[in-house]
């Protein structure tokens, strides 16, 4: 994947994680969770494929839409 389209897809997933009403220190709670999902799979392997970073990042991506008892 071009480094532009994975960069532009991270945005997007983050975009929509910051409609999130659930905060952590003031921020989107999916949002940080993408974040450090990204950041943890970067650190394990800083040369993971654009597939393995998008599915970090998306992981919680709408989490807040359906309530766990949904």
């Amino acid at each position: 994947m071009h480094p532009d389209l994975l960069s532009r897809s991270l945005d997007r997933i983050d975009r929509y994680n910051d409609d999130d009403p659930n905060g952590f220190d003031g921020r989107p709670l999916a949002r940080v969770q993408g974040e450090r999902a990204h950041h943890w799979v970067l650190r394990l392997d800083p040369h993971a494929s654009a597939a393995i970073q998008l599915a970090a990042r998306a992981h919680h991506i709408g989490r807040w839409e359906l309530a766990r008892s949904e």
